[in-house]
């Protein structure tokens, strides 16, 4: 099972697609402060128990997305430290939209492949 994989069975047990829900579950304690311009936010061990901050200048979305993140961070490298700034931030999006457009196109192909096979039957 990847790590995207154990992500949605957490978003399963705590009924909905919730970074918030999920962290908390998992036991993660979390806050947000202002911590400047380009930091969006930070996973770090407090006292053995994880931790994430967030930048409260960056917009909800941007938070939810880094604390999504953070999450994984925290799934796939518990303790290890991690900090997301905007550029993290806008290179994931990036990837995520080429994934998506790549899927579609795979998707789009599949179906017209079917639609021909089902007009020659």
């Amino acid at each position: 099972m990847n790590i995207d994989d154990h992500l949605e069975e957490l978003y399963t047990q705590v009924g909905e697609r919730c970074p918030y829900k999920a962290a908390t579950h998992l036991g993660i304690i979390f806050d947000t402060k202002p911590i400047g311009d380009e930091i969006c936010g930070i996973y770090m061990m407090f006292n053995q128990t994880p931790a994430i901050l967030l930048n409260c200048n960056v917009d909800i979305e941007t938070q939810e997305t880094t604390l999504y993140l953070l999450i994984k961070q925290h799934k796939s490298h518990m303790g290890f430290g991690l900090a997301l700034n905007k550029t993290d931030l806008a290179n994931y999006e990036r990837v995520e939209s080429v994934k998506r457009f790549y899927f579609k196109e795979v998707a789009e192909t599949f179906l017209g492949f079917m639609r021909s096979k089902s007009q020659q039957a």
